[in-house]
């Protein structure tokens, strides 16, 4: 029997932030802004290159969090695990490239990046929809905020200081990192078959 999937962010989650400070992420509550219905134009020449440029120089050097490897392959025991990141989708190719870097590709079945020209929350609940993904794992509380009043079975909010002081639904559980999401997960699948 297939495990379900379980939809784990990347930035905060498995890649460290620039400097250790997750900046761009807030708690609740999230509004969600009036979906795209057909993809941006892919900018050409030039401007692509730029674009592509600066994605490279967003991420160059950035480490893995300490407990993100172990922990997604823990995950895995109970839950198939599929990224879902809203960095842009020009990269796609970058972001394979820093999870093969650090030993992370083998561990997704599947890798999305945002190709829509979505907010990131937006984009996170389109693919749970699209995906059948009724767990997901990020550190944006606006992600955790419009997945939890979606009815998602259960949010980890990976927990920064940039995402407390709202109070969230009760399917959002508040974790440490990724191995604390496995041992949730172990405790669960025990109490089911005890």
């Amino acid at each position: 029997m297939d495990k379900p999937l379980i939809g784990i962010d990347m930035d905060g989650v498995i890649c460290r932030p620039p400097l250790g400070l997750n900046v761009p992420i807030a708690p609740g509550p999230y509004e969600s802004r009036p979906r795209v219905s057909k993809r941006k134009e892919t900018p050409s020449g030039t401007r692509l290159m730029a674009m592509k440029l600066l994605l490279k120089l967003k991420y160059y050097g950035r480490k893995p969090l300490e407990d993100a490897r172990d922990g997604i392959a823990s995950i895995s025991a109970f839950r198939t695990p599929v990224l879902v990141t809203s960095r842009n989708g020009l990269g796609a190719g970058l972001i394979e490239q820093w999870l093969k870097a650090h030993g992370f590709l083998e561990l997704f079945r599947e890798v999305h990046s945002n190709s829509l020209g979505l907010p990131s929350p937006d984009f996170k609940w389109h693919m749970c929809s699209e995906l059948g993904i009724e767990e997901f794992v990020d550190d944006d509380g606006r992600v955790a905020d419009l997945l939890s009043r979606n009815g998602l079975k259960r949010i980890y909010l990976r927990d920064w200081p940039r995402n407390r002081g709202y109070d969230y639904g009760e399917n959002v559980t508040r974790v440490t990192g990724l191995m604390e999401v496995a041992r949730r997960l172990a405790a669960d699948a025990q109490a089911k078959s005890g």
